[in-house]
């Protein structure tokens, strides 16, 4: 049963309770309660009583139909602290509060289930992110040994570099050398030769 039906059949039965106690005290008890009050007062009584009662009961019945409402918002303010953990309370009348619970329910399930999923999603996520630091790691280890080797090898070419040019020098030292040689050889040529011939100029013919 709906609630608004619930409702209408709560004034209606508070109503028909009050008006029909009032009657009834108005019209059958006035003699045994109240024989000598003027008739005007005594119904000014009961119909103040009357609206007390009614007020009475219409409390009563807000306290029944507030009193789910109540514990649903207590476990909504517990889901907004954080707390995905608790249960909605099944109300037991099949209307409007159980199906709003029921939703309820099922909107906290599936929040509890997408923090599951961002939970994993970062663990999956922080697992990659340590085994690429390891990479790049040892990738920087691999860069830092290639450039050492780069060194050495810069080292190794700049000393060989060193050696053939002074191997150039050695060379060009003995070129020099073997042609100031060549040049001296061809000057004491040339002094025999004039030697030579003075010698035969001076022989007699």
């Amino acid at each position: 049963m709906s609630i608004v039906k619930k409702i209408v059949i709560g004034l209606i039965a508070v109503s028909v309770t009050t008006y029909g106690c009032s009657a009834f005290f108005i019209f059958v008890l006035k003699d045994v309660l109240a024989p000598g009050m003027p008739a005007g007062l005594y119904i000014a009584c009961i119909l103040l009583l009357g609206v007390l009662w009614t007020a009475i009961l219409g409390w009563l019945g807000a306290l029944w139909l507030t009193k789910p409402l109540l514990r649903l918002t207590t476990v909504t303010q517990e889901a907004a602290k954080g707390n995905l953990q608790i249960e909605v309370p099944v109300h037991p009348a099949n209307d409007e509060i159980r199906g709003l619970g029921s939703s309820f329910q099922q909107m906290i399930d599936k929040l509890r289930q997408m923090v599951l999923d961002l939970s994993d999603s970062a663990s999956y996520t922080r697992h990659h992110a340590a085994v690429l630091n390891e990479n790049i790691a040892g990738a920087a280890e691999q860069i830092e040994r290639i450039a050492h080797a780069a060194d050495w090898i810069a080292q190794g070419a700049a000393e060989q570099a060193a050696s053939s040019q002074g191997s150039l020098s050695a060379a060009l030292q003995m070129y020099d050398m073997v042609r100031d040689i060549s040049k001296q050889a061809d000057q004491s040529q040339t002094i025999a030769e004039e030697m030579t011939g003075t010698i035969e100029q001076g022989e007699p013919s």
